[in-house]
């Protein structure tokens, strides 16, 4: 099964991946401006809404879980189309269950898993475009994009026709977006396809690393940027000047997918990989000198960091399946860790603002630690399978 589509080969493919991404993964990425609307004007508990975007979060391990039956077996297109039919019923439920509050729970773990689904099979129809980092940035971008336009206009549209209104937009958009599904590819590829494929190796011991080198990435992640604000409030930052900081942020998280996907294909993956650890490293150290320079450098290179990196480490992740297990397995995992970020961030912030910076530098550094061996073994390994070959 090879991926010689002829819509596929094409840059719509890129664009698609993007807008898609972007799309379904919308609620998560305005989440700040949605919890504001749903405490201010919907009158719902703080905790309720900490509830509901778990919830969200759930959906990316229940994505993942049901994408590793559904996604190696193919038809991408068919069960894209559906997910993302699904994804909008979801969000126009949310739109009719607002005054039930019991009901946005269930109504948005169905969406969130719906939408997430779609964004595997984009990560999975990455994994076996012709220009992989390309693609991978294209993945990347979509979202920053999406969510940097999605928070500046949330609160305008929230005022001018409320939050009701907003989701029926975002379902309409959702079964418009069906039209782009046929840019997608149908299947994923064979390991006799490419033979930078070793899904031979995928149960070894060292490569078994990707689990926890993907949990604790997200947990470092989120852990510190769910608290960015309030560690800005703690050193005397005001509200208006943080808003500003995380909005060029924004700008600099599309840039830094951008700059992974021009330097994809000519920096070496070992070297990408270490650059993107290391300037998230100096990101969280920034955060933590509790000053007002350092901490808005620090949130810039934040959002400039993981954009660049995360192309990198998918291509890596990448190495071992075309067929989109890893791309669900990833899903899995990301939820998992951003679920756990916030409680374990908030636990860490408890003992203070510097024992929640070194606990999420000590998640980065055990990550980036995982990935390293992992790249070791996988370039050691493909290495002997090309000699076996010659």
């Amino acid at each position: 099964m090879s991926v010689s589509l002829p819509f596929f080969s094409s840059r719509n493919a890129l664009w698609t991946i993007a807008v898609l991404t972007g799309l379904v993964n919308v609620v998560l990425l305005c989440a700040p401006a949605l919890a504001h609307e749903f405490v201010t004007g919907q009158h719902l508990s703080t905790r309720f809404v900490g509830w509901m975007f778990s919830a969200e979060f759930a959906g990316y391990c229940l994505s993942g879980l049901i994408g590793r039956i559904l996604v190696p077996r193919g038809h991408w297109r068919r069960l894209a189309r559906g997910a993302l039919l699904l994804a909008g019923a979801g969000n126009c439920l949310t739109a009719f269950v607002l005054p039930y509050a019991g009901l946005l729970l269930p109504v948005r773990l169905f969406a969130a898993t719906a939408g997430t689904l779609v964004s595997v099979l984009c990560m999975a129809s990455a994994n076996v475009h012709p220009q992989r980092s390309h693609a991978f940035s294209a993945f990347l971008f979509g979202q920053c994009a999406l969510g940097s336009a999605a928070l500046l206009a949330a609160a305008p549209l929230f005022a001018a026709v409320g939050i009701a209104h907003v989701f029926e937009g975002i379902a309409a958009l959702d079964i418009l977006a069906v039209l782009l599904i046929r840019f997608l590819p149908d299947c994923g590829q064979s390991a006799g396809d490419d033979v930078s494929v070793l899904p031979s190796v995928r149960w070894a011991p060292w490569a078994l690393l990707r689990w926890p080198a993907v949990v604790f990435f997200y947990i470092a992640l989120s852990a510190v940027w769910t608290f960015a604000g309030l560690l800005a409030t703690r050193i005397g930052i005001g509200t208006i000047a943080a808003g500003e900081a995380f909005s060029v942020a924004s700008i600099m998280g599309m840039a830094g997918s951008a700059l992974a996907g021009l330097s994809g294909r000519k920096l070496p993956l070992r070297t990408g990989i270490l650059i993107g650890y290391g300037t998230l490293a100096l990101a969280i150290a920034l955060l933590g000198l509790k000053m007002a320079i350092p901490f808005v450098l620090g949130v810039i290179f934040f959002k400039l960091a993981w954009p660049f990196l995360l192309p990198f480490v998918l291509l890596l992740l990448g190495k071992l399946d075309r067929q989109g297990e890893i791309s669900a397995e990833f899903s899995f995992l990301a939820g998992a860790g951003l679920s756990l970020g916030p409680a374990i961030g908030g636990w860490l912030l408890s003992w203070g603002s510097s024992v929640l910076i070194v606990g999420s530098l000590m998640g980065m550094g055990a990550s980036s630690i995982c990935l390293f061996v992992l790249e070791k073994n996988v370039r050691t390994f493909a290495g002997k399978e090309c000699g076996a070959t010659v």
